[in-house]
This record gives C-alpha cells, sequence and structure tokens, in this order.
C-alpha cells in the first residue's frame, strides 16, 4: 500500500512537471525563438514524455476493463459449483449502472454502459431500477420498473435536434443460467408492456417541457439473458 501511495505521489509529480514544461514552451513560442535548434529539441523531448503518459493512461484504462470483464464472466457462472446456482441478476445490474440511481447522480466513471453497447453511456438521462411514475423526465402513474431506462439524446440516431427524446433505450436482466420461460414470465412481453406504458403517458425534458407525439418515439430494447429454447420462441 505504500509503494502503491508513493507510485501515485511520482506520477502526480512528472504530470505536474510536464505541464509546467508545456507552459514554457508555449510562452517561449510566444516571446518568440532565440535558439530554433533547442526549441525543437525540447519540444521533441516533451513530445515523448506526453506520448509515455499517454500510453500509461491508456494501458490502465485497458487493464480497469479487463478487470471489470472478469468480474463479469465470474458473475455469468455457477456461484455453487456443488448446487449448480447461478448468481443473481441485480449483481450483473450493479455492475452495468448502480441500482435505485439515476444519470443525475452517478458520473462517466461510475457506470459501464460500455458493455453492451458504447454508445449507451452518452446519453441525457437515465434511471435505473425505478418505477415509471418516479422518473423526473415522465408524467405517468406506471407502477412498472424497468431496469434501466434511457433517455437518448437525438443526434445519436437522427437529425432532428428539436425533438429532445426521440429514442428510449430499455435494458431487462434475467438470472445467468434461467430458463423454460413460460409466457407469464416472458421478458419480450415485459419490455413491450413498458413500451406500451411510456407511449400511453407523457414524455417531457428536464426543463419540464412535455412532448407531443409519443407514439413516435423508437425504442431500443436490450433483454440480457441466455438463450434456450424458449426465449427462442417467445421472442417470434
Amino acid at each position: 500500500e505504500k509503494l502503491e501511495m508513493e507510485l501515485f505521489k511520482q506520477e502526480q509529480k512528472f504530470k505536474l512537471e510536464l505541464k509546467r514544461e508545456g507552459k514554457e514552451l508555449e510562452q517561449e513560442l510566444k516571446e518568440g525563438v532565440r535558439d530554433y535548434q533547442s526549441y525543437i529539441q525540447k519540444r521533441n523531448t516533451y513530445a515523448e514524455k506526453v506520448s509515455d503518459m499517454g500510453k500509461s493512461n491508456l494501458t490502465e484504462y485497458v487493464m480497469h476493463r479487463k478487470a471489470i470483464l472478469d468480474i463479469l464472466a465470474q458473475n455469468i457462472k455457477y456461484k455453487d459449483q456443488e448446487q449448480q446456482k447461478y448468481t443473481y441478476e441485480k449483481n450483473i445490474h450493479q455492475l452495468i449502472f448502480p441500482m435505485t440511481k439515476t444519470s443525475d447522480d452517478i458520473d462517466y466513471l461510475q457506470h459501464n454502459l460500455w458493455i453492451i453497447d458504447e454508445k449507451l453511456a452518452y446519453h441525457h438521462y437515465l434511471a435505473s431500477d425505478m418505477k415509471l411514475k418516479s422518473m423526473s423526465e415522465m408524467d405517468n402513474d406506471s407502477g412498472k420498473e424497468p431496469d434501466i431506462v434511457i433517455f437518448d439524446s437525438p443526434f445519436a440516431f437522427t437529425d432532428e435536434q428539436d425533438q429532445p427524446y426521440r429514442n428510449i433505450t430499455i435494458i431487462e436482466f434475467k438470472r445467468p443460467g434461467r430458463e423454460h420461460y413460460t409466457d407469464a414470465k416472458n421478458p419480450v412481453r415485459q419490455v413491450k408492456e413498458y413500451m406500451d406504458d411510456i407511449v400511453e403517458g407523457k414524455v417531457k425534458t428536464k426543463d419540464g417541457e412535455f412532448l407531443s407525439g409519443t407514439e413516435n418515439i423508437r425504442f431500443f430494447c436490450y433483454i440480457l439473458c441466455d438463450v434456450d429454447l424458449s426465449i427462442k420462441k417467445l421472442a417470434k
């Protein structure tokens, strides 16, 4: 732990030094370079340091994502090998996006929506494990509780800039290893019911502006589950 702390201190010191060098080079350029050869050499040295720092940050970024994927892999295997029981879907949900939170509570580094789709990380509003009637973006009396609902910014899919929420994404998690879905437990119908309730209600912007034409909202739906024969039949 002491070693990690010392390495962190040295890294911060290096970044500050790099920032200072960059400002000095900018200032020298503004005031007029007197020794062009010396300036080019300093500039090249600075560029090499920046490149090395970028590689370090990229390595850290890749290692972080690898760690998250390793955690995900563990959560879709048996949690009890002897009894052949899987972990609950809430563990995966929590890994992707914290439950009972919204995008107003969570910053970019605190969720892992990229596991499903990189585009999902960029949105106007997201609600995780909340009833439709409690979402600030809706005027709806539905007590249904989708796992995740995302109000997408239109520029991701359309040029209709004057219509803030023309795309809504619904994500539903199911327990790993679950099989033999019945019609009563049909996740496809479950997601369809969420869509119907959203369309029947009213959707509004963060400024409180109600949007007309909710029947024209485009839905993008993800059901995260193991695909067995029953799911294939229900999805037809």
